[in-house]
C-alpha cells in the first residue's frame, strides 16, 4: 500500500522537480523521483508507508529526525541522510528549522549500495563531503523543470553518486581528504584567479592524479568547478541585489564583464541582464 502523509510548510527557498507518474526510463538506467532543495522554517512532516525509491538527504541548516526500519536517527546541519523509502518512514523537524538538498533515487542495484552504506553508517553519516550531490541538485532538478534533461546524462550522474558514497564507505583513498580540502578551498577563494599548478602543490598531489580525484568527487575538472561556482555566485547576486553587471562580474573574478556574459549565454542562453528581469525576487 502506498500511503504517504505530508505536512509541509515550505519557504521561498524552496526549489523541487518532479518526474511525472506516468514516467518510464530503460530499467538499466538511475532515475528520480523528486530532487531539489527544500527550506522550512516550520514544522516539516513526511509519512510513507512505501514510495518506491531510496531517499538521499544531505542537511545545509537546522536539523531533521528520521524513524526508518525501528530505528530513529538526527541528523544536523552537514550529516548526509540516506535510507530505503520502500518501507515504511517519517521524516519530521519537530518544529526546528529545516533546508536540505535531497533526491530520490532509483535504479539497477541501488538496494545494494544501500545496503552497504546502512551496514557502516546506519541512516546517517557526519563527515560526508557533499560536493557532487549538490552538482547534481543544482544541474539536474533544473533540466527536469525545464523539460530538457538527458536521462543517460542524469543516470551516469546517479551512478557517480552512489560510486562516491560506495568509496566513502569503503575509506577514503589516498588523496581523497586533499580533494575535500581543495574543494572546500575553491568554494572559499572562487572570486580569485586560478591556477591548476599551484592546486595540486597546495595540496601535494600529481596533477593528472588531482584532476581524475577532483573529477570523481565533484564531476567537474578543476577549472570547470570554479567556473560554476563562479557562475552560481553571480546568479545569486543578479536574483538578490541591485549591483550591476559589471560590478558583479568584479565581485565574482571576472577582469571584465564580457566574460560573464559569455557564460551566461553559454549557460542559460540569455545575457546576464535578461536573466534578472526574470528570475530577480528583491522589492525595488
Amino acid at each position: 500500500m502506498n500511503t504517504t502523509k505530508i505536512n509541509p510548510h515550505f519557504d521561498d527557498g524552496t526549489t523541487i522537480a518532479f518526474q511525472p507518474d506516468s514516467h518510464r526510463r530503460h530499467g538499466l538506467l538511475y532515475n528520480v523521483k523528486q530532487i531539489g532543495h527544500i527550506s522550512c522554517k516550520e514544522d516539516y512532516l513526511v509519512s510513507r508507508e512505501k514510495y518506491d525509491s531510496f531517499s538521499i538527504v544531505y542537511v545545509t541548516e537546522g536539523q531533521v529526525f528520521l524513524v526508518a526500519d525501528g530505528e530513529e536517527y538526527v541528523a544536523k546541519k552537514g550529516d548526509l541522510l540516506f535510507y530505503d523509502q520502500n518501507k515504511p518512514n517519517l521524516l519530521s523537524t519537530r518544529g526546528k528549522r529545516f533546508e536540505a538538498d535531497f533526491l530520490y533515487l532509483f535504479g539497477p542495484n541501488t538496494e545494494r549500495f544501500f545496503r552497504i552504506f546502512h551496514r557502516k553508517f546506519g541512516c546517517v553519516c557526519h563527515t560526508y563531503n557533499p560536493a557532487l550531490l549538490q552538482t547534481i541538485v543544482q544541474t539536474v532538478a533544473p533540466a527536469i523543470s525545464s523539460n530538457r534533461e538527458d536521462v543517460y546524462e542524469t543516470s551516469e550522474k546517479l551512478y557517480s553518486l552512489l560510486v562516491d558514497l560506495l568509496r566513502y564507505c569503503d575509506g577514503a583513498e589516498e588523496g581523497d581528504g586533499n580533494i575535500s580540502d581543495a574543494v572546500d578551498f575553491l568554494q572559499n577563494h572562487y572570486a580569485e584567479k586560478f591556477n591548476l599548478n599551484d592546486l595540486t602543490k597546495k595540496f601535494y598531489m600529481s596533477t593528472s592524479s588531482f584532476i581524475r580525484s577532483f573529477h570523481a568527487r565533484t564531476g567537474y575538472s578543476p577549472k570547470e568547478y570554479h567556473r560554476e561556482l563562479r557562475f552560481r555566485k553571480a546568479k545569486a547576486l543578479l536574483e538578490t541585489t541591485d549591483l550591476s553587471v559589471r560590478k558583479i562580474a568584479e565581485k565574482v573574478g571576472f577582469t571584465n564583464s564580457r566574460d560573464l556574459i559569455r557564460l551566461f549565454q553559454s549557460k542559460k542562453e540569455v545575457t546576464p541582464a535578461q536573466y534578472r528581469l526574470s528570475h530577480k525576487t528583491i522589492t525595488l
